[in-house]
């Protein structure tokens, strides 16, 4: 039942079939007919704000890098050179040597947080030919005690005093660099002839300084290739350690832009279609990743583009706990 209508104009009340007002005349429609309350705009999701990474310093955990590089290089090398002296597998044994030294650089990094990529590849260049230079002066002393030996014994054989002379002078003037002439004119035998102990290839003279080169690179690319990775990975430049991450969304390299602005804008189901159609691959691909430190508790997301061998970071963005709810919900 209708409880009629009050004027606009006086506030008389009046039943629902009266057209004016009973009190002052004024018409009904005058009067503002009752309407369902709007609804109210959905509050606008505030876009997420930047994070400023804070550069990495040259000199943060250098020290520790260089000096664990160096003693990984004489420890590796040492051993190397007692193991070659039974087996000696070429360029196996020296990928095996450079991925130790890097596995030793990549201890000393993260413990002295050490992320600049610049330091990190010089230290693992360096310890790599260090590691494989320890290996060959040794192996050079070990010549030259074989030598000396060899030249005294053969002046105790000498049947006259001249040879036994010279002989003995020989043995005690022998040097470093005469050892190294003699492996290079030696050479290194690669592979077996069949049913036999003799050595199908000798690289000898210029070949053998070609042979030390390429295994040196060998060595300090692969230390260089198990430490480089540290100067990507998540950094909290509050508490100062290195923080996990985990990629959320994955798109095409061309659509980089687009997932940035959806994941500022908070618009966490578009990012999530997007990712759902894409067909990224490893040479041409956007990823947002989610960092969270443990310590602070502090989150972010990070979008890079990774573009064949190139690798652009596109957006930082800070990620309070309420987005952070939002984006578990989504």
């Amino acid at each position: 039942m209708d409880d009629g209508w009050a004027c606009a104009k006086c506030g008389a009340p009046n039943l629902f079939e009266d057209r004016f007002c009973g009190a002052c005349g004024t018409p009904r429609l005058a009067t503002p007919v009752p309407s369902a309350p709007a609804a109210k705009p959905a509050a606008s999701v505030a876009p997420l704000g930047d994070v400023r990474d804070i550069p990495a310093s040259a000199v943060e955990g250098a020290p520790l890098v260089l000096a664990a590089g160096l003693a990984a290089a004489l420890a590796f090398g040492t051993l190397y050179h007692f193991v070659g002296r039974f087996l000696d597998l070429l360029i196996v044994f020296p990928i095996l040597l450079g991925v130790a030294v890097g596995w030793a650089l990549k201890l000393a990094a993260l413990k002295g947080r050490s992320r600049q990529a610049g330091v990190l590849l010089a230290a693992a260049v360096l310890s790599g030919v260090a590691a494989f230079g320890t290996r060959q002066v040794l192996d050079t002393f070990h010549v030259r005690g074989d030598l000396k030996t060899i030249l005294v014994a053969a002046s105790k054989d000498a049947t006259n005093d001249a040879d036994r002379d010279r002989l003995q002078l020989a043995s005690e003037s022998i040097g470093f660099f005469d050892a190294l002439r003699v492996r290079a004119d030696a050479g290194v035998g690669i592979g077996r002839a069949r049913g036999g102990a003799k050595k199908t290839l000798n690289l000898s003279g210029a070949m053998f300084w070609v042979l030390m080169v390429v295994e040196a690179e060998i060595v300090a690319f692969f230390a260089a290739a198990a430490v480089f990775p540290i100067s990507r990975i998540a950094y909290c430049g509050r508490c100062k350690q290195f923080v996990p991450s985990a990629p959320i969304y994955r798109v095409n390299g061309r659509e980089s832009d687009r997932l940035a602005e959806a994941v500022r804008h908070q618009r966490w189901k578009e990012a999530q279609e997007m990712s759902d159609r894409a067909t990224p691959s490893e040479t041409d691909r956007t990823e947002a990743t989610l960092l969270r430190c443990g310590m602070c508790r502090d989150s972010s997301i990070r979008v890079d583009v990774f573009q064949g061998r190139r690798h652009k970071r596109v957006m930082h963005v800070s990620v309070p706990p309420e987005s952070l709810a939002a984006l578990a919900r989504n």
